[in-house]
């Protein structure tokens, strides 16, 4: 195999992409998607609904405990950091959301040991 080819085929990173799809998209309204960068509580209640199916996948595999950890602090540091960036170097909504989402990919799915 080359390439991605590995990694995509990787069950453990599907499981961990369907429950940062599940807690970005689905648990989380467009309400709270708009509020979670002015108020604190909302930001934690979307930290919350990042860490639920992360539980309930480390349940599952318990070798991915460390992973989930490592994906939820990511995911918590980008999202509480990123009204404080957008505002320091003046970048609008849609490049901040890009900016998240490429550090997202970085750091929580590329590269690691279980991918292979």
């Amino acid at each position: 195999m080359t390439g991605l080819s590995s990694i995509v085929i990787s069950p453990y990173l599907i499981l961990l992409l369907i429950c940062h799809l599940l807690s970005d998209y689905y648990f989380q309204s467009q309400k709270m998607a708009d509020r979670k960068n002015q108020d604190k509580k909302v930001l934690g209640l979307h930290i919350l609904y990042v860490a639920l199916p992360l539980i309930v996948a480390s349940l599952c595999h318990l070798d991915l405990w460390w992973i989930c950890l490592i994906i939820l602090l990511t995911h918590a540091g980008i999202d509480y950091s990123k009204p404080w960036v957008q505002k320091t170097i003046e970048i609008n909504k849609l490049m901040g959301f890009c900016a998240g989402s490429i550090l997202a990919c970085r750091y929580h799915y590329l590269p690691c040991p279980f991918w292979s």
